[in-house]
């Protein structure tokens, strides 16, 4: 073990010192630049996210439209589409206006819609769908996989840093992005052999390290069989979990037929770790109190539902729970995850309630099983659903995202 971890720490720390070495050979300017340009790429990320959350959200709480693959797929081209007509009509995003750049051909004049367009599917489509090979061994993906994909990522961006302040795309195309003072000439069109080579290195150092980052925890805990450490959330998705799920689909889908519409997918997960703080509590029993500050290990039953679904559903889907919860009378605890997922494309919005149930022994049974409950919004961002939209392989995404492909 001590071998194992002492090759990975100096290998790790050995990728990490040659990356700070190649980082001194970057001229300031185009370090600058590489900065700059990734600044603008986020601000118009952020922009696009928050303005796609307010419409599209709107529609869907309207229910002009509903969460599905198809919607998801029509906000990915509409993003790449405005990133086009904003470098076509304003040779600029609102990014880049912000940090003073601007697009340019090398000899100075408007790009054309056509070279827009082009450099877009390059930049933003190609990269993306070069990943889509990758991801379909997205559970068993060896080490190898894992350095690819992120070198794959990191590829263009990088790219920027080493040729002069330009991308690849930028390159091909004869194409510059630019301060807004700066002559287009300002940018050299040769590259010098040794920047591809370090510009290589580079990458392939990013896909490692990333690739370590990932892989490294996954081998120590069942490779190796080491046993994690206690801070360490170990969550089991076996055979138990997964029939459990199927007698509470059908329990909580028999109750209520009328909640098919509603009801997108049922988990369960187990848990070994402590319980996460109850930010509402309710009055409960000693034994429930006593039981839940010794808890190590419960269960987690996630149930999506749709994010037009209403109140009433939800209600109902908590009395369903409460009741197939009082079916046993080992002492236990559980929670009750009730989620809503709103898809956008390259990310989601998951809106969750958590509600803790306790049950004890049937001498020492409380009136009500309901410890308490949470609330929690996140937004979870990934490159494989976008690798399955752009292929075409809707039916994939509709599968991990638990939502339908089509809108009706």
């Amino acid at each position: 073990m001590a071998q194992r971890v002492g090759f990975i720490f100096y290998t790790g720390a050995g990728l990490v010192a040659l990356a700070f070495l190649i980082l001194y050979t970057v001229p300031i300017n185009s370090a600058r630049l590489f900065e700059k340009r990734l600044f603008a790429f986020l601000i118009d990320l952020t922009l696009l996210g928050l303005t796609t959350i307010t419409i599209v959200g709107l529609l869907y709480q309207t229910r002009v439209l509903r969460p599905c693959a198809v919607v998801s797929l029509g906000i990915l081209w509409t993003w790449f589409l405005l990133f086009v007509l904003s470098d076509w009509s304003f040779g600029t995003t609102p990014g880049q206006r912000l940090l003073g750049l601007r697009l340019r051909t090398t000899n100075g004049d408007r790009v054309s819609f056509q070279r827009c367009l082009l450099r877009e599917l390059l930049l933003l489509i190609i990269p993306v769908i070069l990943l889509y090979p990758l991801q379909l061994t997205l559970i068993t993906r060896p080490f190898a996989m894992w350095s690819a994909e992120f070198a794959v990522l990191a590829l263009f961006p990088l790219s920027i840093a080493f040729i002069g302040g330009q991308s690849l795309p930028d390159l091909v195309l004869k194409t510059a992005v630019l301060p807004s003072r700066s002559p287009a000439d300002d940018n050299s069109s040769t590259v010098p052999w040794l920047n591809w080579m370090l510009l290589a290195i580079a990458v392939t150092i990013v896909g490692l390290l990333f690739a370590f980052a990932i892989t490294t925890e996954t081998k120590f805990m069942f490779l190796e069989k080491v046993a994690p450490p206690p801070a360490m959330i170990v969550q089991i998705q076996g055979e138990d979990e997964a029939t459990l799920a199927a007698g509470l689909w059908r329990f909580l889908y028999g109750q209520s037929p009328e909640m098919g519409f509603d009801l997108q997918d049922i988990s369960v997960v187990s848990i070994i770790h402590e319980l996460p703080p109850i930010t509402t509590e309710l009055p409960t029993s000693a034994a429930c109190s006593d039981l839940l500050a010794t808890t190590e290990s419960y269960r987690i039953v996630r149930a999506q539902i749709s994010p037009q679904s209403a109140a009433l559903s939800e209600l109902m889907l908590i009395e369903n729970f409460t009741q197939f919860f009082e079916l046993d009378n080992k002492p236990t605890v559980a929670v009750f995850e009730l989620s809503k997922r709103e898809t956008y494309g390259l990310f989601n919005l998951d809106r969750s309630e958590d509600y803790f149930f306790c049950r004890t022994s049937s001498d020492e049974k409380p009136k009500n099983p309901l410890l308490g409950y949470n609330s929690s919004l996140s937004i979870n961002g990934s490159m494989d659903r976008s690798a399955f939209l752009l292929v075409g392989r809707l039916d994939l995404y509709s599968t991990i995202e638990k939502v339908p492909i089509w809108l009706h």
